[in-house]
């Protein structure tokens, strides 16, 4: 019995190693995930342009980082350029019109954040961009959500591990 349970301790442990950090890796991304449908649904209420909204609804990603020794496990949610498909460009073409630039969402963090008053050298003034927040209302509103589909796989990535050195005991 304890030569048993010593067997399960390093197999539990060995595997422990390994799957924790893959497993809290993809708990992480899947609720990264639920965040990200969440702003790209605020992303949609936004009074923008059709364009603006394409290119932050598409220029949305999740990252996974690569795991390093001694640190924690990171996801983060990113914008990026997103080209246009091969479709969108076919479609463009048959219709005769231009091929649309990349959308590049850098934009972004004026629309969340706002901007100051600005003014030329010459004095004019230009104005300013009120701040119109969508990420922080998306995360505030899916975060338990998020929390939850986090611990759910979590849950289910640790009965895998268990139901894996059972299997193994039993040969």
């Amino acid at each position: 019995m304890i030569d048993a349970f010593k067997r399960f301790a390093l197999e539990i442990d060995d595997l422990g190693r390994n799957v924790d950090v893959r497993a809290m890796s993809r708990a992480l991304a899947r609720g990264a995930s639920v965040f990200r449908r969440e702003i790209r649904r605020q992303i949609r209420t936004l009074d923008i342009s059709s364009d603006g909204r394409r290119a932050l609804s598409r220029g949305l990603y999740v990252q996974r980082h690569r795991p390093r020794p001694g640190r924690p496990v990171r996801v983060t949610l990113r914008f990026r350029v997103s080209r246009p498909t091969q479709a969108e460009i076919a479609a463009a073409r048959r219709e005769g019109r231009a091929v649309r630039p990349d959308w590049d969402p850098f934009f972004w963090h004026w629309i969340e954040y706002g901007t100051a008053e600005r003014s030329t050298r010459k004095g004019y003034a230009r104005g300013r961009v009120a701040p119109r927040p969508f990420v922080r209302p998306a995360i505030d509103r899916a975060e338990p959500i998020a929390y939850r589909v986090i611990q759910d796989e979590l849950d289910r990535a640790i009965d895998e591990v268990i139901a894996e050195t059972r299997r193994r005991m039993r040969r």
